[in-house]
């Protein structure tokens, strides 16, 4: 066997997760734990679409080519028929829906198209929600056709309105909003997002057409239009990967990685915990992964710090916990944590750079058996973006 133990997170069947080590002969697999969450998901797969994959399946995702694990916390989309805009929740003003028209980013589905009438006047699409007060995000993956540009409305009381240039892939004015988001998701298309803390009444998610920037207004033609699927709204201030619904709403419940272990790789004097981590949001709670012996008494830890721009590692042995915590580190952003143990030094490096030293005299007591996505005790999960998983036991 070779003396460095390189392990790393690989997706697995149905209510599994798995992770598999390196040998002088190659990739074995070694150690499987349990994955849950009972209520389908949707993922970006190899191919770069989004796809539903089904209760318990291990959140797998793909970015730039590469695999990475996306746990989460449970959500709800409060749209109803998310990709369905012929329905009658969605009512159609100025404007009417040809369906099915053509390729959507999601597998195997069509888009629908919103289509202008030919009166001078606003032509839109809306549908009322249940979104109460407070922190909320919305979105829809859009496409241009003849109309280049799209506005969506949150309503809240007063209009508010962020528009979207759907032909070069970047935002455009706002209206009673402070800021808004699009991302390329390929193929031309683009997910259209608000983020806001709503209050007051009449919430709802309406896709405008526009003739231009801040330009709803505007003389049809009866038969321009833009491509739109996956509407979603959602009682939280980021957004979570995507919730389809029909006619009612639907709750994604949480995902919960654990119990995957082998005490003869995990339990070593010296070694390294590695990963590019980044966040759902910066700061707010603890989202921790860690080498342990399933309780918080005994071991080797990484976790987004609940302060913003900070990034944490804590080292507990019997219960007496060593910290470093280093700032300045945008958890929204990729960072590759490190942590090493070796001759009584604790090492925390981020980026490539050394933000942090500890001694101890006592290696965590205990058999650290078990890797979970958690402090350790279950508790404070890790429901972020985590790649290129190491963990090293070395001899």
């Amino acid at each position: 066997m070779a003396e460095d133990l390189t392990l790393y997170t690989k997706g697995g069947r149905v209510g599994r997760a798995g992770m598999s080590y390196t040998d002088d002969n190659g990739f074995i697999e070694v150690a499987e734990g349990d994955c849950v969450r009972n209520s389908p998901k949707t993922i970006v797969n190899s191919s770069g679409l989004l796809e539903e994959i089904p209760d318990d399946f291990p959140p797998v995702s793909y970015e730039n080519g590469e695999s990475l694990l996306n746990p989460e916390d449970s959500s709800e989309n409060l749209t109803k028929w998310s990709e369905d805009f012929t329905q009658s929740l969605w009512t159609k003003t100025n404007a009417s829906i040809s369906p099915l028209q053509t390729t959507s980013p999601f597998k195997d589905v069509l888009a629908d198209k919103l289509v202008e009438d030919s009166s001078f006047s606003n032509h839109f699409v809306v549908q009322l929600t249940a979104l109460l007060d407070g922190d909320s995000s919305t979105y829809i993956y859009a496409k241009k056709s003849e109309r280049n540009w799209m506005a969506l409305n949150i309503g809240g009381g007063s209009e508010r309105y962020a528009y979207f240039d759907l032909e070069n892939g970047v935002t455009g004015g706002l209206v009673g909003l402070p800021s808004s988001s699009i991302e390329s998701v390929g193929g031309g298309w683009y997910k259209c997002i608000v983020n806001y803390n709503i209050s007051s009444g009449g919430k709802r998610i309406s896709v405008y057409l526009s003739d231009s920037d801040l330009g709803i207004n505007y003389q049809g033609d009866g038969s321009s239009g833009v491509f739109i699927i996956g509407a979603s709204q959602e009682q939280k201030i980021k957004e979570s990967s995507y919730i389809k619904t029909e006619a009612t709403t639907q709750t994604r419940q949480p995902d919960s990685i654990t119990n995957i272990g082998r005490a003869e790789l995990f339990n070593s004097k010296k070694g390294s915990l590695k990963a590019y981590i980044k966040g759902h949001t910066n700061g707010g709670v603890i989202r921790a992964f860690s080498l342990n012996d399933k309780t918080d008494e005994n071991r080797i830890c990484i976790y987004l710090h609940p302060d913003v721009n900070k990034i944490g590692a804590v080292v507990s042995s019997l219960g007496v916990d060593t910290y470093i915590v280093p700032s300045g580190l945008n958890q929204l952003q990729y960072n590759y944590v490190q942590l090493d143990w070796d001759d009584g030094v604790y090492t925390f490096t981020v980026n490539g750079i050394i933000l942090g030293t500890a001694n101890y005299t006592t290696f965590p007591s205990g058999t650290i058996d078990n890797f979970s996505f958690d402090l350790g005790d279950g508790t404070s999960p890790f429901r972020d973006y985590i790649h290129g998983l190491e963990i090293i036991g070395k001899s």
